[in-house]
């Protein structure tokens, strides 16, 4: 994911006047994050309890892009050059309650 948008559509105006681009009309790709949780409570005694619980972040692993550089001044302007976010990340816990 090398170019967001066409550079060429884009100039750098006049010094001391102002462009015709409006404001907030650049927009980077969506940001896809789906987490998951399951947990299971297993009774040991009458008054005690374990705990089993499983975390799942970005579950489907999906890569998630930066926002394109925005400096029309910039070799890199409409450029993606960094992801977003993390990868899918996996946590396990036990809780004994008492």
């Amino acid at each position: 994911m090398k170019q967001w948008l066409n550079p060429a559509a884009f100039g750098q105006p006049v010094t001391f006047t102002r462009g015709n681009e409006s404001r907030n009309d650049l927009h980077g790709p969506s940001f896809k994050n789906v987490d998951f949780n399951a947990s299971k409570l297993f009774p040991l005694t009458e008054r005690t309890n374990l705990i089993f619980r499983a975390e799942m972040f970005n579950l489907f692993n999906h890569t998630n892009y930066g926002l394109p550089s925005a400096t029309v001044a910039n070799n890199n302007f409409g450029q993606i050059t960094a992801a977003n976010g993390y990868g899918r990340l996996i946590q396990f816990a036990l809780k004994v309650q008492f």
